[in-house]
């Protein structure tokens, strides 16, 4: 940047460049030094830090009047992993399990926690865009087969004989698509 001085205090360099828009129109344009621009509230504040996972098993301490009771009650002994010995203490003031065994043996106090942090305990992830169509073709049969079995609950045999017959559609649609996939050529239309 240039040798210019702050436009507010004239001490510092201006290291920062405002520019006010005003219905579409520049307004004004300022130059100022970083503490000027704090001190009017231009600068962004630092964003607040996400919480360590530390700090959430502290937070996720005991909160009823239950947990509260048996926490004054005489402290059962501390659990700890078969696969390798961490204890449940150790996991809480580290933050990191030991050993794929950790999950099985601290379920009842880890379900509540990834609950909390991830919203689901089931790792669901990504589907390859490859497999988009047959996912969309199983979707597809599990709308067909729970709309089946409301026409059937219903009586509505009539409506349940044409859901019947696209889903064994849209189930050889996707069989076709299998075995393109594992690459077989597409079937021949017929003539």
């Amino acid at each position: 940047m240039s040798d210019k001085l702050c436009d507010v205090c004239g001490k510092q360099p201006a290291k920062l460049r405002f520019t006010e828009i005003d219905e579409g129109q520049v307004k004004k344009k300022r130059a100022l030094c970083k503490v000027c621009a704090e001190a009017q509230g231009l600068l962004e504040t630092p964003p607040v830090p996400a919480l360590t996972l530390q700090q959430l098993l502290a937070v996720a301490g005991p909160s009823s009047k239950k947990a509260a009771a048996e926490a004054a009650a005489p402290a059962a002994p501390e659990r700890s992993c078969g696969g390798c010995g961490l204890s449940f203490a150790a996991f809480r003031k580290q933050g990191r399990l030991g050993c794929p065994a950790c999950y099985t043996a601290f379920e009842t106090e880890l379900t509540p926690l990834l609950r909390k942090i991830h919203a689901a305990v089931r790792h669901v992830g990504k589907r390859p865009h490859t497999d988009a169509h047959q996912t969309a073709l199983r979707q597809q049969i599990r709308d067909l087969r729970s709309e089946l079995e409301r026409a059937v609950r219903a009586e509505d045999y009539e409506r349940a004989a044409g859901l019947r017959d696209e889903m064994r559609a849209v189930e050889q649609e996707q069989s076709r698509q299998s075995r393109r996939v594992d690459g077989d050529p597409p079937p021949e239309s017929a003539p």
